[in-house]
């Protein structure tokens, strides 16, 4: 018996498989994928994201699972990774096997379903000025586009901490959503359900959506205190606040109260006014000529 859950570092061919074409009510069409006649249902390792956001402002939310660089990575999302390319390569593969029921040819080449095939796996390409700008630069780790369901304003996820609280829904707090949790920077570990192979404009590629998600916050010296007090701050702490309390309850007034009564008088100086000098002229010498 298949496992309901398929872990994604253990992710195999012999995990899924694919349905008949489905034609839609739009026109459209879609191919299930699917594990022991259930939706194939993956858990991934703890990864970045990029943030939760309906970036065309359509209310179709949805975020990017990156895959971390070399440096950065371990087996797990190394395997997740490959993992991942080799599903790829199995819908294409299965395309041109069933080119007929797919896209109503006889026989597609490797080159043409690559070209009509919308890549799982998104890459960065070459900035502008790059000798290679404009292609995709595949020595970069791609990322993976999951869809968070919204419908009639209603979320169709769960969001858990890593010590399997539920953080969302919420019943004692309402206004929260996953916007608020899955935001830039967040490690996620998610359970994403395949949403089907899509066709559509002559391109199919294929969706995932969250059903669950683990939560670690971005890590920030915000939001709470992380000065560490020794048992001898906390004693010197209590203390004066004991001390404190004893000067309250005393009723020793305040050194910075004003006192209308206890006004030190201003000391006048007297100024002395400088004596005048005396000035005594001398009479001249009579002399008598002899």
């Amino acid at each position: 018996m298949q496992a309901m859950i398929v872990q994604g570092i253990e992710f195999s061919e012999s995990d899924y498989g694919f349905t008949k074409p489905k034609v839609l009510s739009s026109g459209g069409k879609s191919v299930g994928v699917v594990n022991g006649g259930k939706v194939l249902t993956l858990s991934t390792p703890l990864m970045t994201t990029w943030g939760l956001s309906d970036y065309e402002g359509n209310q179709k939310f949805e975020f990017s699972l990156q895959y971390p660089t070399e440096e950065y990575g371990d087996a797990e999302t190394e395997s997740f990774l490959t993992n991942m390319k080799t599903f790829e390569e199995s819908i294409k593969a299965e395309a041109i096997k069933n080119s007929m029921a797919w896209f109503g040819k006889k026989s597609m080449s490797k080159e043409v379903i690559d070209a009509l095939w919308s890549p799982m796996l998104k890459y960065s390409k070459y900035p502008k000025g790059h000798t290679n700008e404009g292609e995709f630069d595949y020595d970069r780790p791609p990322r993976l586009q999951v869809k968070v369901p919204f419908y009639d304003g209603i979320w169709k996820a769960e969001l858990y901490d890593d010590a399997n609280t539920r953080l969302f829904p919420n019943v004692n707090e309402p206004t929260v959503t996953p916007l608020d949790f899955i935001t830039k920077g967040t490690k996620v570990a998610t359970l994403i359900q395949c949403g089907g192979i899509w066709f559509a404009n002559g391109k199919f590629g294929v969706t995932w959506k969250l059903v669950q998600a683990v939560i670690k916050p971005r890590e920030t010296l915000f939001g709470r205190c992380h000065i560490s007090l020794s048992s001898a701050d906390k004693q010197r702490l209590k203390v004066a606040e004991e001390v404190e309390q004893d000067i309250q309850e005393s009723g020793v007034a305040d050194t910075a109260v004003e006192s209308d009564e206890e006004e030190e008088e201003e000391v006048v100086v007297p100024v002395v006014e400088p004596k005048k000098k005396k000035i005594v002229r001398k009479k001249a010498a009579v002399t008598t000529d002899v």
